[in-house]
């Protein structure tokens, strides 16, 4: 997960376009092809730049570059690439400064339809069997003026309607049933909102503690949301007071919240891939937590030395790997850690400008 607020924090740095380089010429992209099944990884490029991109590690350890570009005759992919959403026949890249989503085909990652229409800062994606759903801001500032879901039609992804937030909003997910939409933008905010995924009438709040922080969705039965209570701790510096925060196994069928995980260190990022296990980060550590036995405590797997914003810019958990980047303020390539889900590095690498997410493709 990333924050775009953390932009304006390091201003200078973020205007400062440097070209993306890898220290393993054989490593990258050696075939000259790229493949249809691998890791995702997105570039969040410097905002106020059109360096935004993304890149495929292949299951066979490539690293494919600059793969929209390339792919779609050199054009730029654009402005800040915030989320992502992948399906079986589409790739959805939301880039927040330039105001759209990229719908890519399947494997050739050409252009299939690019959505503006009624677009403001765009920030995450879901897709329903009927519906692609885009959540906005009408401020870049948390704690400002709400936010609204942008709906377009899955067939022809022509715009569909609005549906309005009283607060500014950030990730969003989906299934057959219902939308789970985060009404907390910076952890300003301490609700889900839970849509009926065919009407798109707001159904239920789901009401957690202060500092609703993110929440990962998975791919099993439950989703989970972490917020960190009470605090004076900020997502821009390391912290070392002492919180209640809280995690939240929720069904998703329906929306009710099953267990309740405690934590003591401000964090910043939760993920899961299979119900048993969660893992959240600090500003330098990786903490894992057992949700089979509900009083289980964290166990820090992972410690680092770096120990600022930019250190864990990027944190996914796909299958039973963990991936991290450190964005190195954003004025040089990242590095890319590959640990095993006990913590255990496997592997390391130079990625593109500002690593924020991993996707399974």
């Amino acid at each position: 997960m990333n924050y775009f607020s953390k932009m304006t924090v390091f201003a200078v740095a973020l205007f400062t376009v440097f070209s993306c380089t890898n220290s393993d010429e054989d490593f990258v992209n050696p075939s000259g092809k790229f493949v249809s099944t691998g890791i995702l990884i997105s570039n969040e490029g410097n905002f106020g730049s059109a360096n935004a991109s993304i890149d495929i590690l292949t299951n066979e350890g490539e690293l494919q570059t600059d793969v929209f570009k390339k792919s779609n005759e050199n054009k730029l992919l654009g402005d800040v690439l915030q989320g992502a959403f992948i399906d079986k026949d589409y790739t959805y890249l939301v880039v927040n400064n330039s105001n759209k989503v990229e719908i890519l085909e399947k494997g050739t990652h050409k252009i299939k339809f690019t959505i503006t229409e009624e677009l403001n800062l765009p920030r995450y994606v879901t897709v329903t069997n009927d519906y692609i759903l885009v959540t906005n801001n009408n401020s870049t500032y948390a704690g400002q003026s709400g936010g609204y879901v942008s709906v377009y039609k899955k067939g022809d992804f022509s715009f569909h309607s609005n549906i309005e937030f009283p607060e500014q909003i950030e990730k969003i997910f989906s299934n057959e049933k219902y939308i789970y939409v985060q009404q907390s933008y910076f952890s300003t905010g301490n609700k889900i909102i839970k849509l009926d995924a065919s009407t798109l009438k707001k159904l239920d709040e789901i009401v957690l503690a202060k500092n609703f922080s993110d929440m990962s969705w998975g791919t099993g039965k439950y989703f989970y949301a972490l917020s960190n209570g009470e605090s004076k701790c900020n997502d821009f510096s390391a912290c070392k007071e002492e919180i209640n925060g809280e995690i939240y196994q929720i069904e998703k069928s329906t929306g009710t919240i099953s267990k309740i995980f405690h934590f003591n260190s401000y964090a910043t990022n939760i993920d899961h891939y299979y119900d048993d296990q969660v893992f959240f980060t600090t500003s330098n550590q990786v903490y894992k937590i057992n949700t089979e036995n509900e009083n289980a405590q964290p166990e820090s797997i992972i410690e680092t030395e770096k120990n600022d914003w930019d250190n864990f810019y990027g944190f996914s958990v796909l299958k039973n790997k963990i991936y991290l980047s450190n964005v190195n303020g954003f004025v040089a390539s990242s590095d890319v850690y590959i640990y095993n889900n006990n913590g255990n590095l496997e592997k390391e690498f130079k990625g593109g400008r500002g690593v924020n997410d991993f996707y399974l493709y």
